[in-house]
């Protein structure tokens, strides 16, 4: 099967409304991420100093998109769901209970890392800014609803598809 170039998809794509529909940002975005986060890694030398950053950019985003789009919920499942479809265009599976303090975030076409090269640092993953915006979602949702300040809520990205994993999952804890 012949691969095709980017030149030919362009030229044989026929009109403005199939650009939409490929969400042209969404493919801007994962040409050149792959090359932020190798450059993030290349001048820090630390994967976790990488992560810290990567994660920001995460945090960043939640602060901005709910100050524009809220939510106002207070079940901690649902809300997840409803970020991470509302938000990322991902549907997300939730495991576990939010009172034994953990729950596990699985999605299964992660729309930042489905379909890129495997990244090849270990300990980095590509839709570690998910697992960001998830949490910076949480601290600004806890400043405004008193249901949801007197739990801590962190969150960590520990598999990603593109990193060679079978899906993206996602650790929130709770304190």
């Amino acid at each position: 099967m012949e691969k095709k170039n980017e030149t030919s998809i362009v030229t044989n794509s026929g009109d403005p409304e199939t650009f939409y529909k490929w969400k042209l940002n969404s493919l801007i975005l994962r040409m050149v991420y792959p090359q932020v986060l190798s450059n993030f890694y290349g001048k820090t030398k630390d994967v976790e100093k990488t992560r810290a950053l990567v994660k920001d950019i995460g945090k960043r985003s939640a602060l901005r998109v709910l100050d524009r789009f809220p939510i106002k919920e207070f079940d901690i499942k649902i809300l997840i769901r409803k970020l991470t479809y509302k938000h990322w265009g991902a549907k997300s599976v939730i495991k576990g209970n939010v009172k034994d303090g953990v729950l596990r975030i699985i999605i299964d076409k992660c729309p930042i890392c489905q379909g890129l090269e495997p990244l090849e640092i270990k300990g980095l993953h590509y839709c570690i800014p998910t697992s960001g915006f998830l949490e910076g979602a949480f601290q600004i949702l806890q400043q405004k609803y008193d249901k949801l300040s007197q739990m801590k809520f962190t969150f960590d990205t520990i598999e990603s598809k593109g990193s060679n994993d079978k899906k993206c999952v996602h650790i929130c804890k709770i304190q």
